[in-house]
């Protein structure tokens, strides 16, 4: 069996791993570095940021004279470092496997053959397109910045800098931006920030953003600016000052270079429509993780990756699994399962356990900062959702995943021994009687 794979991102290389595996032949194409957006502009070099930047920030509060913006080089060189260890050792994992990688943009021709950048034309088996997405604007402004820039080159001298979309993306350059002391102000045009979150967990981080000192405004509108040295930008009907605007509204199917026009593959709001199996309309040529419009996140797209190979060489279905969404802010964000929202929504019992870290000694070290575990407990002792807002909550809600996935009774977990000091000792009053 033969296969193609446009994009070498979480997507692409996890089906190049597994189909490898198979010991099928596998052609890999990226037109940049290998990992996608999330090893070279997005997750890796945004989290190791973060990393960073929180422990200059809290020299800074223990140290009023410690100037995070020193360092600013430093912790981008460090950033840099990770990432050219982490393609290394992709690339040599494919080679390992076999995986032919071809550093080259590959565009339809027709409904069964590729092109790359040099004329070779190519055909295989099956076709698999994993090319994610990238990012987009709902106002454009001369001179603005992306997170792309952001995460390629430091600002080394204080900046006043306008945020404009406070999803995921522009919260987290937020945090980062300000604990590298910059003057940052996050507008949004929702009624509040994160506004596909849980609304306690994104009115607690909403709180910690202003604490740290951030500006933010919701239900804010840009209504003109005006550019020289400096950006002059209108929103409440007031003129605001800023050195820097960075453009966080959102991503869209990256397919441009495709030339899906090529071919007959269907499209849908711009990306690319597939049914439950990830198969467009044209036979034997599939989409994955963003470009195809499912939930984008890097462990999302890899997992499908997975399933997608496996099916297509045991023939075993498509399984539906819980996702697990974080957000990696200083205090962090992360939720998996049933809002209750969506509980009421499909009339299924539960009743809320809510745990505070009041006492929990590891997150008062980490961030001390209000911070808790909701879970919704169905009559059966079953935990079919989870929130938490805390130091590390991404480790936190892979616990949470082991005990829905696998329908564990709530009950036993005080059963567990847990390190102390730890932030997973908060699970251990799950066990009382709900």
């Amino acid at each position: 069996m033969k296969l193609i794979i446009i994009g070498a991102g979480p997507a692409g290389y996890s089906a190049a791993f597994t189909a490898a595996k198979a010991k099928w032949e596998v052609l890999l194409f990226t037109n940049k570095n290998l990992g996608g957006v999330c090893l070279n502009e997005g997750c890796i070099p945004t989290k190791s940021l973060l990393e960073d930047s929180f422990h200059l920030y809290k020299t800074q509060l223990l140290n009023n004279n410690f100037n995070p913006l020193s360092s600013s080089d430093s912790i981008y060189q460090h950033k840099s470092e990770i990432q050219f260890e982490l393609q290394a050792n992709l690339e040599k994992a494919l080679i390992s496997s076999k995986v032919q990688v071809i550093h080259s943009k590959a565009h339809f021709i027709n409904n069964s053959e590729v092109m790359d950048e040099e004329g070779n034309i190519y055909s295989a088996d099956k076709i698999l397109i994993c090319t994610g997405a990238k990012p987009s604007s709902f106002i454009q402004i001369d001179g603005s910045l992306t997170s792309y820039d952001v995460l390629e080159k430091p600002f080394t001298s204080l900046q006043s800098i306008l945020i404009i979309g406070a999803g995921v993306i522009g919260v987290e350059l937020a945090s980062f931006l300000r604990m590298m002391s910059h003057e940052v102000t996050l507008i949004e045009l929702a009624p509040r920030i994160l506004s596909q979150v849980p609304k306690e967990a994104a009115q607690t981080l909403d709180r910690e953003l202003k604490r740290m000192g951030i500006q933010v405004y919701t239900n804010t509108k840009i209504e003109s600016y005006a550019k020289d040295d400096q950006y002059h930008i209108v929103f409440n009907q007031e003129t605001h000052q800023y050195d820097q605007v960075i453009i966080a509204t959102g991503r869209n199917a990256n397919t441009d270079s495709l030339k899906l026009e090529n071919t007959n593959i269907v499209t849908e709001r711009g990306y690319i429509k597939v049914n439950s199996n990830f198969e467009t309309n044209i036979p034997n040529i599939y989409a994955i993780g963003d470009v195809s419009g499912s939930v984008q996140l890097a462990h999302v797209a890899s997992d499908q990756a997975e399933q997608l190979i496996h099916s297509l060489i045991k023939n075993t279905p498509i399984k539906e699994k819980i996702v697990p969404y974080v957000i990696y802010t200083p205090l962090q964000i992360a939720y998996a399962g049933l809002s209750e929202e969506k509980a009421k929504e499909l009339n299924i019992s539960y009743k809320v356990k809510k745990v505070l870290f009041n006492s929990i000694a590891k997150q008062k070290i980490k961030i001390n900062t209000r911070a808790y575990l909701k879970c919704l407990i169905n009559d059966d002792y079953k935990m079919i959702g989870c929130e938490i807002v805390s130091s590390d909550a991404s480790e936190l809600v892979s616990i949470c995943l082991v005990i829905m996935e696998n329908e564990l009774d709530s009950r036993n977990i005080h059963d567990i021994v847990f390190a102390h000091p730890s932030l997973s000792e908060v699970l251990k009053d799950l066990s009382f009687e709900v």
